[in-house]
């Protein structure tokens, strides 16, 4: 069906329709009209701040200068490292050596009661592949061991640890 003039008749309509939509969008608030996309900019991202605790670490050469347990005859020290966290300051030594586990710890228990550290001590069997954990504190001082041997080449792996309030 055809109007005057040769529209069809579902073209007011349509207009009619459209013209509607466009008046219910002048009744909406500006912040609310939808726009046309815009291309988003790209932000710098700010630098991320550090964590105030988080601890530094510092791998330095093998020396136990200022370590405050004695290294037990036998051991060689292969590596050690500095921690700083909060008010704490740390030095933890990597030990090999082909010295029984059990020895280690009874050596290292014998250091700690001479220093008056309250001893905790998980035996294990670590001359079978096992661990054993000695852990020492007191109110300013933690330090710990953690004694195992490879079952395959015998060698016996030691981490000694010290940690102290500033």
């Amino acid at each position: 069906m055809r109007l005057s003039r040769g529209f069809p008749i579902w073209l007011p309509l349509m207009i009619l329709l459209l013209s509607a939509c466009t008046s219910k969008q002048e009744g909406v608030p500006q912040s609310e009209k939808p726009t046309a996309p815009s291309v988003p900019s790209t932000p710098t991202p700010a630098p991320a701040p550090e964590p105030p605790s988080t601890p530094t670490q510092e791998q330095t050469s093998a020396t136990t200068e200022d370590f405050p347990l004695p290294i037990m005859e036998g051991l060689k020290v292969s590596l050690t490292m500095s921690t700083t966290r909060d008010n704490r300051a740390g030095k933890q030594l990597a030990l090999t050596g082909k010295v029984d586990p059990v020895r280690i710890s009874e050596f290292y228990e014998a250091e700690f009661r001479k220093r008056g550290l309250t001893i905790r001590k998980t035996p294990g069997d670590a001359a079978h592949g096992g661990e054993i954990l000695l852990l020492g504190t007191s109110d300013t001082v933690t330090t710990g061991l953690l004694v195992t041997r490879d079952a395959e080449s015998g060698e016996t792996r030691a981490v000694l640890s010290w940690s102290e309030g500033k």
